[in-house]
This record gives structure tokens, C-alpha cells and sequence, in this order.
């Protein structure tokens, strides 16, 4: 932490240390690498400047640490974990000294860590299903659905073997912004859920029609999720789609920007009335079984739809949830009604 040839007090090396590490942080350079036994030695520090009440002091260092430099080896890598823990340490002992400022500063930088763990947890998941590293489509790809929107680019593609293992690679080095995780990974590699999460925390991304790329987005992790398995039957798919709902919208709310309520409700009723079809594909080769099942499982399918709106929104009245989603049809009545006019509950209807 301290420079080469700086002088130091020997009467207080933690005061030196801390000044290090402050200035690191602030001008944005990192630290490192670290052997595992100087990182004891520093937490060791840490504990003790918290026993004395230097809770400012603590916080800086374990903020340097969390932004570390990783090196070659078991000996200088730094885990993401590792790196999560120091800095929510680190947002702590802020916390404590009332540093307003860089607690806002250091909680940012351990949310960014976090989307940065989740994405090698679940590129690390992905490659162990991997069936003998052969080049698999990742995602749903909502672009290839009829009616699916394409303003968050093309469906992804990549997920081989070699390419997994590069970005695992890159992951596990340098912290990297959020773009950078953003452009880069989540969205190339068909993390939509994260994608979303990204945006929430983000404020927006950019350029282009924020609306229309969440949407396409939603898109994206609905059919995910619907399609996750081709086995289960129709009510068991759209299960599988609300409980994506309910899981992910539950995390955005009360963000209007990323939880589109009107549009996951028509499209989760579009889905129960199998009116959201593939581009190209030829339909069901039992249609009449399926119209069937679908039939059955009208009302099943409206309560599930409502259910998970209401967990996005944490109300349990049916008036809370039709304001929450701003007169959608899966609050009003049992079957609904889509923008373009149909019936979507789980029956069809033909257009008047």
C-alpha cells in the first residue's frame, strides 16, 4: 500500500496505510497484487483500527483491498467473493462514520462487484451443463419470436466451450465497469435477468429507446423461461414464465422503467392463449390436444398470471394491482383483453 522510498511514522504505520489507501481510492489506482498473508496482515489492521473507533480508516483500507489488483497463482488471485466481502466491510465501517459520501461511493462499487460475481456464477453453471463443450444458442432469443421487438440486438449466439472459458478468464481478473460487464458479457451471453437488474441500478442504458430495449429484454427471459422445458405441459410452461416474473420483477419494483407491468401481463396472457408463436415454427403437432389442455387450463393460467403481478408489485388487493399496472386486463377480468383486442386468459377468441 505505501510507495516505495515514502516516509513513514514508525509511531502509527495504520495512519500511513490509511492515507494509502484513500489516495488509491480516489484517484482510481489499484492496489496490489497481494499475497494472501499481507491481505491477514491488512484485515488484521482493519480489526484493530475498528477496535479503536477508526471506523473511517477501516473502511478505506477495506475498500482498497476489495478493488485490488488480482495476480498470477493461487497466491496473488483475488476471488470475487472476497472482493464482494471487503466491500460491503468496507460500506459498513462508512456507515459507522458517517461518510455519507463514500459510502454511497463504495455500496456502488460492491453492486457493481456483485453483477460481476452473478455473471461467472452463471457462466461457471452454464459450462458444467455444458454436453461435450459443442457450441449451444444462448437464451431465449425473443427477436425470433413473431411480434418480437429487436432493439436490444440479436438474439445471442455465443456460449462454445473456448468461448466460456475466455470469459471466465476476463471475469476473474480486474474489477470491470458496468458497461463493460453489460456489453460485453450479460447481454452476448443471454443474461436478460441481469441485463434488467443492470438497468435498474444503472438508471437507464444510454442510448437508443430505453423502453423498447426492456421490453425486448422481457421478451427474452419470458420465452427463456417458457422454454426451459419442451416436456412440461402448457400450464406447466407458464408456470415456469411466471415464476420468472415473480422472481425477477419482485427485485425492480417499484421501477417503472424496468418492470413494464402491462406489457409482462399481455405478454404472460399471450403465452397462456399460445398466440405467441416462433417465427417459422409449423405449431404443435397435436394441435387439437393442445387446445384442449389450453382450454382446461383457463382459469389455472389467470390465476397465475395475477399471482405473480401481485408478488412484482408486494400488494395482495385486486384494486392495488390495477393501479400498480396501470389498467391491464389480467386485473380486471378472468380472461383479459390485449392491446390488439384479443382474449388472452387461456382462450381464444376471435377478433370482433
Amino acid at each position: 500500500l505505501v510507495p516505495p522510498g515514502s516516509v513513514t511514522d514508525p509511531a502509527d504505520p495504520a495512519i500511513t496505510i490509511a492515507t494509502a489507501a484513500a489516495a488509491a481510492l480516489n484517484a482510481g489506482v489499484l492496489i496490489g497484487p497481494l499475497t494472501k498473508a499481507q491481505v491477514a496482515m491488512l484485515e488484521l489492521l482493519c480489526s484493530m483500527l475498528v477496535r479503536k473507533g477508526r471506523f473511517l480508516d477501516a473502511a478505506l483500507v477495506y475498500g482498497a483491498l476489495g478493488c485490488r489488483r488480482s495476480g498470477p497463482g493461487a497466491d496473488l488471485s483475488v476471488s470475487l467473493d472476497s472482493r464482494v466481502a471487503a466491500m460491503q466491510s468496507a460500506v459498513l465501517h462508512a456507515r459507522s462514520a458517517g461518510a455519507s459520501a463514500l459510502v454511497s461511493r463504495l455500496d456502488s462499487d460492491a453492486k457493481v462487484f456483485g453483477f460481476q460475481d452473478a455473471i461467472v456464477k452463471r457462466l461457471q453453471e452454464r459450462q458444467r451443463n455444458q454436453d461435450g463443450g459443442a457450441g449451444w444458442r444462448v437464451g431465449g432469443g425473443a427477436g425470433a419470436m413473431e411480434g418480437g421487438p429487436e432493439a436490444a440486438g440479436p438474439a445471442a449466439t455465443g456460449g462454445t466451450a473456448l468461448e466460456l472459458e475466455r470469459a471466465l478468464a476476463e471475469l476473474s481478473g480486474a474489477p470491470l465497469d458496468l458497461s463493460e460487464l453489460y456489453n460485453a458479457y450479460a447481454q452476448p451471453f443471454g443474461l436478460w435477468d441481469i441485463c434488467l437488474q443492470m438497468i435498474r441500478f444503472a438508471g437507464g442504458c444510454g442510448n437508443g429507446d430505453p423502453p423498447a430495449v426492456v421490453r425486448t429484454l422481457w421478451d427474452h427471459e419470458l420465452l427463456r423461461a417458457h422454454g426451459s422445458c419442451r416436456t412440461a405441459s402448457p400450464i406447466g410452461r407458464l408456470e415456469r414464465a411466471c415464476d420468472a416474473v415473480s422472481n425477477l420483477g419482485s427485485s425492480l419494483y417499484p421501477d417503472s422503467l424496468t418492470l413494464p407491468l402491462m406489457h409482462i401481463a399481455w405478454r404472460l396472457e399471450s403465452l397462456a392463449a399460445g398466440l405467441w408463436k416462433r417465427r417459422g415454427s409449423n405449431g404443435d403437432g397435436n394441435a387439437a390436444a393442445t387446445a384442449t389442455a389450453m382450454g382446461e387450463a383457463a382459469d389455472r393460467s389467470s390465476e397465475l398470471i395475477v399471482q405473480a403481478l401481485k408478488v412484482c408489485c408486494r400488494c395482495l388487493r385486486g384494486g392495488d394491482l390495477g393501479r400498480a399496472i396501470g389498467g391491464s386486463s389480467a386485473s380486471r377480468c378472468r380472461c383479459g383483453s390485449s392491446p390488439d383486442g384479443r382474449c388472452l386468459g387461456g382462450r381464444r377468441r376471435r377478433d370482433a
